[in-house]
């Protein structure tokens, strides 16, 4: 479209207060850059910004508010109002900084797209990158050390936009270091989803450009597909599968790429399941693993089956919460919080788990390997 008076009709059309045009709808769909219709679209994205009230709390409306204070900035700076838009941007930042402090999980994404905005007007403002870098540390602050790695992950995806890969290697190497030392934490969704996020975006460089940072094995390390494939199906097999996959010839014997494995994907403790049980067969000898691991199953389904209630003469003694070693029948030790390696008490599925996990007596006892 090129402008003429159609245009500028349709420009006094979306300024009437009953405009039947969907402004929010056109503030979002015109293209970035068009010429003709940046007006249209300035105007499109102040009209429908929805007022910004301060007693607004719930935390879809205020991103809803800030969404459109990201557009109005975006508009702003086509039409050459760079001062307007940085004030918009601001405004946005600011919005989506205070949700993402609440729920990073929900709303970092949004406020890295935010930053993002703001980086690239402050560039355009004063040419100078480095004020445009340091404006992502401000909202970091006083986030969980996930929530930066995140943010840093995403500010090297700015970096790398501009062709700088220096920045945006050095970048994603301090995403790692602040995630490398955790150890396990209560909840590891998000440490994982950061530990992936890394990896995606290493694999987008040229690796010899990946020495010049020291980067954990977890984040550098290629995983081979044929390792991705029997991880997925050790993840979702019943006992008999996963005694088929640790007795297969394509068995990974390189503990370290296990390892990887565990430390990208830590909210599958399946997987350090896994680890834990070849380090175990190395240690100890297969069949040795195998045979416990048997032990173990039998023992689990004879309680289950309610058999070991009739077959103690001992009831009272049973229902106590005494137990015997299912291997040995001697009486277990008190709990340490090791748990036995094939089976975690986090494992969301694990065939070798019951509702109240026995533990073994101090001979047959297993604490999992550290790596």
């Amino acid at each position: 479209m090129r402008s003429g008076p159609f245009l500028a009709s349709l420009e006094e059309l979306a300024r009437r207060d009953d405009t039947p045009l969907p402004l929010r709808e056109l503030a979002h769909a015109i293209p970035l850059g068009h010429g003709a219709l940046r007006t249209l679209a300035l105007i499109a994205a102040q009209r429908s910004r929805p007022p910004l009230d301060p007693d607004q709390h719930d935390p879809d409306a205020l991103n809803q508010a800030a969404d459109a204070w990201n557009t109005l900035s975006i508009r702003r700076s086509e039409t050459g109002d760079r001062a307007g838009a940085l004030t918009s941007i601001t405004e946005a930042v600011q919005i989506r900084r205070e949700l993402a402090a609440q729920n990073p999980a929900a709303f970092l994404p949004d406020l890295a797209g935010s930053l993002t905005t703001l980086s690239d007007l402050l560039v355009t403002l004063d040419g100078d990158p480095g004020q445009a870098v340091t404006t992502w540390d401000d909202p970091g602050a006083g986030l969980p050390a996930t929530s930066r790695a995140e943010l840093l992950c995403h500010r090297s995806g700015w970096h790398r936009n501009r062709s700088d890969i220096t920045a945006a290697l050095a970048d994603l190497g301090t995403a790692a270091a602040l995630l490398d030392p955790d150890g396990p934490p209560d909840d590891p969704r998000a440490p994982a989803h950061a530990r992936q996020h890394i990896r995606a975006r290493l694999a987008t460089f040229d690796p010899s450009d990946l020495s010049t940072v020291p980067f954990p094995s977890w984040a550098t390390t290629p995983i081979p597909e044929t390792v991705i494939t029997l991880a997925h199906a050790w993840i979702t097999a019943d006992r008999p599968q996963r005694q088929r996959i640790l007795t297969a010839p394509d068995m990974p014997t390189d503990h370290d790429l296990l390892r990887v494995l565990a430390a990208g994907y830590c909210d599958r403790p399946e997987l350090r399941q896994w680890l834990d049980v070849a380090i175990d067969i190395n240690t100890r000898g297969r069949d040795v693993v195998l045979a416990e691991m048997d032990a173990a199953h039998a023992a689990t389904s004879s309680r289950s089956s309610g058999a070991g209630w009739i077959s103690t003469p001992r009831r009272s003694r049973a229902r106590s919460g005494r137990r015997t070693c299912p291997t040995c029948g001697r009486p277990q030790l008190p709990p340490t919080g090791a748990a036995h390696p094939w089976r975690p008490t986090l494992a969301s599925r694990s065939p070798y788990s019951t509702p109240t996990p026995s533990r073994l007596c101090g001979q047959h006892g297993t604490a999992p390997r550290s790596s």
